[in-house]
């Protein structure tokens, strides 16, 4: 599709342009609910054909966690057959990984949103909780090729395009050949300015300092491995652009989330001002 119509197309009128499923939900909480519904029900159908869950976790968004664990809680899921895969990590300037206590720690947040909130008898055993380390990135590696491939990977895609921290290659000076991109495994990556800008804007009040400058990821080989890949936009203004680039733009490697839809099964979960066509206009 013509970028400039791509940008135009009003959001009920999206489905017309794609076979892609797409889920817009009114606002953010029915959203973040929606979201711990999909995760409970897949464990719910697992559980009840005796086979184990596994997903490929974000730290973005991160409130429909809280949602599952009530669900969990309430609905009294057995969590202890479900393996969950976090996408990435940050790493220090010297590609060390972060301690627990810096604000910006996934596995600190994960512990807090989601392992913490279930209840003992149904929890996630902690040892089936896995994180990309840059010790020893093989690691989770040997954990995919155990316990995958998952059922699902909520992804999510960044502004230019990154999915996990698998930053697009656009360089002056290198090439990466498409296949070795998209048969990476765990692996570590110096983020892209434009990654510290959007990340600060949203996250930190503009504060690109408190953002470690490299980061750790699963590969797109494991992503796209995933036996079903639900795409969560839900940024608001500035992804709706992304939304309709995922959508519509050719797959390249200078944006990955653009191969998103290549997935044998790919559908999207968006709020309706994300979904919504971006409006140009002087701030």
């Amino acid at each position: 599709m013509d970028f400039k119509k791509m940008l135009t197309v009003p959001a009920d009128e999206v489905s017309k342009y794609t076979d892609i499923p797409i889920t817009i939900l009114p606002d953010m909480e029915t959203y973040y609910k929606h979201l711990g519904r999909h995760m409970a029900d897949i464990i719910i159908a697992n559980n009840k054909a005796g086979r184990h869950t596994s997903f490929i976790l974000p730290v973005g968004p991160t409130q429909q966690y809280p949602e599952f664990a009530k669900m969990v809680n309430e609905e009294k899921i057995d969590c202890r057959n479900v393996y969950t895969f976090n996408m990435d990590e940050y790493l220090d300037w010297q590609g060390k990984m972060i301690p627990e206590s810096h604000p910006m720690s996934f596995k600190a947040t994960m512990k807090e949103l989601l392992w913490s909130r279930i209840e003992d008898p149904l929890r996630i055993p902690a040892e089936q909780m896995f994180f990309p380390d840059s010790r020893c990135p093989e690691k989770m590696d040997k954990a995919f090729d155990k316990y995958g491939p998952v059922n699902c990977c909520y992804a999510g895609v960044g502004y230019h395009g990154h999915v996990a921290f698998n930053e697009g290659v656009v360089s002056r000076w290198y090439k990466i050949p498409e296949d070795d991109f998209l048969n990476a495994r765990t692996h570590i990556v110096a983020l892209a300015d434009d990654t510290f800008v959007i990340n600060s804007v949203r996250e930190a009040g503009g504060n690109c300092e408190i953002f470690p400058p490299f980061a750790i990821t699963i590969g797109m080989k494991d992503i796209m491995a995933s036996k079903h890949i639900e795409g969560v936009f839900y940024c608001g203004h500035w992804q709706q652009t992304v939304f309709r680039r995922t959508l519509f733009q050719e797959p390249t490697i200078e944006y990955p989330g653009t191969f998103l839809k290549k997935h044998r099964s790919f559908a999207i979960s968006i709020d309706a001002l994300t979904a919504t066509a971006p409006q140009i206009m002087p701030y």
